[in-house]
């Protein structure tokens, strides 16, 4: 191709465009300053090659390629968006418009192509449709969520980090529409903390204070979450919800998650399956009252016959003496001491084997312990079987009901003896311990000197019905976990090893947590000892 007159050159290097011309057969033949400018290439290092050879990288798209040397080898033009690579590799985008040109036989003798660098508009385009592509994922992902939320049956609520309701679900909005205020429970823009201050001073809601305290301790990061079980009983129903509050994190802004899920029918199956317990517990007392009948016989036989010898003493010394002696008067304050125990034996079975509901008061752990070896003391004794008491001093209280614990205590202490049928009598001891590892929990141990428990009992050893001896039901053990878990506190078992490794018996401990109240032993005791069967002194 002849050089291109001055003036023509001059324009074509400064068009704001870059030109590219080829001969017939798609060879470069001529390229201006703009197109050697955004691509690299001096037109030295160009004439003579095709433009596929150096403007083609690792994207580029096949097809675009096909098409484009068809409509060359037909001698056809074309208007494209093309991906180009420059010299150095990096990519850019291209409007090509590439015209065939002919001679006045209208022979083919060259291709022009035109480009227009369209590499930002391409780039701004590509982060619009992907900022549109994220928001329509974000708002599938929204919708998505809603539709989780909207499905659960809990009410739940999201809040910002002030306590501000930014979004609800439809349990939510059911539930509020139902309600007095359900229009400022619904509302989103409203702090759920202003609402929960609010019904805290009506009388009704004693629990929204507590609500408003927990969700304030999540949003300043007191706690990691908050749960709370309250009434809320409509006039012709009982009603329980449990309340959870979460916090999590959207980028750098933290949010609340609440919910408030109805537990009603967990609470009424909750207390049946106490009263069930409380009326299976008091028919295991029964029971055990039963099987120990002998020894108790045995231990009110002694102070009942202590009585009448007493008593025949002094009738004897007045008949022959015909007045009240210091000796007479000695002997009757013996029978009324043998009475008294006789009564205090009584007054124990009496209030053991009562059936009454389970209520927890403070007691001092060491006081249940006691009154328990004196249930159960002569039923050991007469298996020969010694009772060595670890009482710790200044152990916290607990809220317990003192019945059911002693129960606990000698059905584990009848298992311990139980255990040790076959242990030499000089070795058969039960050892009760009590401690406190902190302020905050009181531990209980019943030791015994036994073969230990098997390997394989471990699993099932508190399940219902479940025993290794050949007798019973197997429900002691059931009933004591029970009891103990409606205390909030913990039973387990364990073999116990020697240095050598070999079993020296087996340990049942229990965890209760202490109350926050201090109690007196002494009244503690003096409230189990209140008895109206109880004996005057007569010189009262």
């Amino acid at each position: 191709m002849a050089p291109l007159p001055d003036l023509t050159q001059f324009l074509a290097d400064t068009a704001n465009v870059s030109v590219l011309i080829t001969d017939a057969s798609g060879r470069i033949v001529w390229a201006n300053a703009g197109f050697r400018r955004i691509s690299g290439y001096s037109l030295r290092s160009i004439r003579g090659r095709k433009p596929g050879e150096i403007l083609q990288g690792p994207d580029t798209d096949p097809d675009c390629v096909r098409f484009m040397s068809e409509r060359i080898r037909s001698g056809l033009g074309f208007d494209r968006e093309v991906l180009n690579y420059n010299s150095s590799g990096e990519p850019y985008w291209v409007n090509l418009e590439v015209t065939p040109i002919k001679d006045d036989a209208g022979e083919l003798t060259h291709f022009i192509g035109v480009q227009h660098d369209v590499t930002r508009h391409k780039l701004a385009k590509a982060e619009i449709e992907s900022h549109e592509r994220l928001s329509d994922e974000l708002r599938k992902s929204q919708a998505f969520l809603q539709s989780a939320l909207d499905s659960l049956s809990a009410h739940i609520a999201i809040l910002d980090e002030n306590g501000t309701i930014i979004s609800v679900n439809q349990a939510w909005r059911d539930f509020g529409a139902g309600s007095s205020n359900g229009e400022v429970i619904e509302t989103i823009g409203v702090n759920y903390l202003d609402v929960c201050e609010r019904s805290s001073r009506s009388p009704d809601a004693p629990e929204a204070a507590l609500m408003a305290r927990g969700i304030t301790e999540v949003l300043q990061k007191k706690r990691k979450n908050f749960y709370l079980q309250y009434p809320c009983h409509a006039p012709s129903d009982e009603r329980w919800f449990q309340a959870r509050v979460a916090r999590f994190s959207v980028g750098d802004e933290d949010r609340l998650v609440i919910s408030h899920e109805n537990i009603t029918e967990a609470k009424i199956a909750e207390r049946r399956l106490r009263e069930h317990l409380e009326r299976l517990s008091h028919v295991q007392r029964l029971e055990t009252m039963g099987e120990m009948s002998a020894a108790l016989a045995h231990e009110l036989n002694q102070p009942l016959s202590a009585v009448a010898n007493y008593t025949s003493g002094c009738v004897r010394r007045m008949k022959v003496g015909g007045s009240v002696t210091s000796e007479v008067l000695e002997a009757m304050q013996h029978a009324l001491d043998e009475a008294n125990r006789a009564a205090e034996i009584i007054r124990r079975m009496r209030r053991f084997s009562r059936n009454a509901e389970l209520q927890r008061e403070p007691r001092c752990v060491n006081n249940i312990v006691e009154e328990a070896i004196g249930l159960v003391g002569e039923d050991t004794r007469r298996r020969s079987i010694r009772i060595e008491p670890r009482l710790g001093r200044d152990l916290p209280v607990v809220l317990a009901d003192a019945i059911h614990l002693q129960q606990v205590l000698i059905n584990l202490v009848r298992n311990a003896a139980d255990a040790m049928d076959s242990v030499p009598e000089s070795e058969r001891t039960v050892r009760i311990a009590t401690d406190s590892p902190d302020a905050h929990r009181v531990e209980i141990r019943v030791t015994d000197r036994g073969p230990g428990i098997a390997d394989e009992a471990f699993e099932h050893l508190f399940d219902p019905f479940t025993t290794t001896k050949t007798h019973g039901m197997g429900l002691g053990l059931a009933i004591c976990r029970s009891i103990i878990e409606a205390h909030h506190g913990r039973i387990w078992a364990e073999t116990n090893l020697d240095d050598s490794g070999q079993t020296t018996g087996s340990t049942f401990g229990i965890v209760l947590p202490a109350a926050t109240m201090h109690v007196d032993p002494e009244a503690d005791a003096s409230k189990e000892s209140a008895s109206p069967g109880r004996l005057r002194d007569p010189a009262s």
